[in-house]
């Protein structure tokens, strides 16, 4: 029972990291095509803008549709939100 569970996220990662893959080669791609060879860090940021589109759109989530009960519960959710589109991001970008 417990391995049905995990075979969905196990599987939104799978896709996930090979969508990752597949965007850092098409850029990494066009940029050597371009003549540009500083290619290193360009290909680590095309896959972490993911986890910043992540952390911009959960704090447009966090202010445009939920009521927050207090300053504590705010606060909590942006920081939890934040560490995941942290590691969000540093994921795809280092695959």
């Amino acid at each position: 029972q417990i391995f049905y569970s995990m075979e969905f996220p196990l599987i939104f990662v799978g896709i996930v990291a090979l969508q990752s893959v597949e965007v850092s080669i098409i850029s990494c791609f066009l940029q050597l095509r371009a003549g540009g060879y500083q290619w290193w860090w360009k290909s680590f940021w095309n896959g972490a803008c993911t986890g910043c589109f992540a952390l911009a759109y959960s704090i447009w989530w966090g202010f445009a549709r939920m009521e927050w009960a207090d300053w504590s519960s705010m606060s909590i959710y942006m920081v939890y939100m934040s560490m995941i589109a942290l590691c969000y991001g540093i994921f795809c970008a280092s695959v």
